[in-house]
């Protein structure tokens, strides 16, 4: 409505001007008519007496009233019978034409106003000719294409008004359905979608830019439950297995040692923390608070720090030798997070050696942990990155891995502006490489 309305009142706008403009032409055309028709006919009068010398006035003049006027004032031909008083005293020089308006002429019945025309004779005696013609004919085509004018105005205008009414209710309409089904979405009817209009302008990218919203809102409630339903497995096995011991050992006193029970809960209570450890991780990350705190620090140490303590344990042999100095800007903790993952992660599964390797060109820095493990299958590459998610050799408790360790590298690598993925290490093991911005770069 307020559309339609605008768009009215500027129609009217113009539509005022361009008939104002139509009625001037039409009178200023009209009004040259008659000015021209009454110069004519003076120009006649006076060239009849030139030429004749007689004071007299031709026949068949189209005019209200033409006059002859002596040097003295005096009429002496007039066209009308009994006219004995001058039309108008106008200041004339021979050859140059003098104008005046009048509303009204000595002894005249007919309305006015006139146009009274005057020219000196070009005979000795100095008479005067005078015409008047009646303006009324101007009067009447300019109010007769003001009257024609608003009356194709207001038809022309009322219906362009409708016509943009029905033009913009029939654009708008599925605006309003895109609102009434968005109003009608609950956030457990994520999958519906918004009604596609079949023309592609902006309200058709419109539904489809709702729909993609909706497509990602839908798919991030749907991870939000996978997340909260595997959160909720992960914490169930070791919550149920202290359970359980500790049922057992107020049931049967004495059964197990005091020592083994301890170190059993122990094991799953730190099982337990390791999680929610991580869960934090993965929550600060997904609100964004991955990029906080950064600073200039070398990469190299935090590698060889995280490097010492896997080798520490002794369970595999962790080679270093290709590890070079590098700086990058990022978050001290996030980034020993990534490192201790990595490694973590090879020494699962490799059988004897972790070669872990870090470059800096000039843009990035590059840093590998390669093992000699069974490796990772093609298929199967992008889908460790995920939440929650074992390959089939890593399902067992022992392996102590709760399926976030990666998906935890790839959100903090992307929260640094980095990418993680996984490459072929020659044929065997498994080789993951993190490239991330270089502090030297741009």
């Amino acid at each position: 409505m307020r559309t339609t309305a605008a768009a009215t009142i500027a129609l009217v706008a113009a539509f005022a001007a361009g008939a104002a403009v139509l009625v001037y032409l039409v009178h200023r055309s009209a009004y040259d008519s008659v000015r021209s028709g009454a110069r004519d006919e003076l120009r006649s009068i006076l060239l009849i007496e030139a030429s004749t010398g007689a004071r007299s006035l031709p026949a068949g003049h189209q005019t209200a009233l033409a006059q002859i006027v002596d040097r003295s004032g005096r009429v002496v031909a007039s066209s009308r019978s009994g006219d004995h008083q001058p039309m108008a005293h106008l200041r004339v020089r021979p050859g140059r034409i003098s104008q005046a308006v009048r509303q009204h002429l000595p002894a005249d019945p007919d309305p006015g106003p006139f146009l009274v025309v005057a020219d000196a004779a070009a005979a000795p005696r100095g008479d005067v000719g005078y015409v008047a013609a009646s303006l009324q004919t101007v009067n009447d085509a300019a109010a007769e294409a003001a009257r024609a004018a608003w009356l194709v105005g207001t038809v022309f205008v009322g219906l362009t008004a409708g016509l943009m009414w029905f033009l913009i209710g029939r654009a708008l309409r599925p605006v309003e359905a895109i609102r009434a089904e968005v109003a009608d979405i609950s956030d457990g009817q994520l999958e519906r979608r918004v009604p596609v209009p079949a023309s592609d302008d902006e309200i058709g990218r419109l539904a489809l830019t709702m729909n993609a919203m909706l497509s990602r809102l839908d798919d991030a409630a749907r991870r939000q439950r996978q997340f909260v339903a595997d959160a909720a497995h992960e914490l169930r096995s070791p919550l149920a297995t202290m359970l359980s011991q500790l049922d057992v050992a107020s049931r049967y006193p004495g059964m197990a040692p005091v020592e083994e029970l301890a170190a059993s809960l122990r094991c799953e209570a730190l099982r337990l923390a390791a999680v929610l450890s991580d869960l934090s991780v993965l929550a600060r990350g997904d609100e964004g608070r991955v990029g906080e705190r950064f600073q200039l620090l070398d990469l190299d140490d935090i590698v060889l720090e995280e490097a010492s303590r896997v080798s520490q344990r002794g369970r595999i042999a962790v080679d270093v030798g290709a590890v070079s100095a590098a700086q990058v800007r990022g978050n001290p903790a996030q980034l020993s997070r990534i490192v201790r993952n990595l490694l973590d992660n090879a020494e699962r599964y490799a059988a004897r050696r972790v070669v872990v390797s870090l470059r800096e060109s000039a843009e990035q820095v590059v840093l590998q942990v390669a093992d000699d493990g069974p490796g990772i299958p093609p298929a199967d590459r992008e889908r460790i990155f995920q939440r929650f998610v074992r390959l089939d050799s890593a399902r067992e408790r022992s392996s102590g891995g709760s399926g976030l360790g990666l998906a935890i590298v790839r959100q903090l690598v992307g929260g640094h502006g980095g990418t993680v993925e996984v490459e072929d290490n020659g044929g065997s093991g498994s080789r993951l490489v993190v490239r991330l911005p270089s502090a030297a770069g741009p």
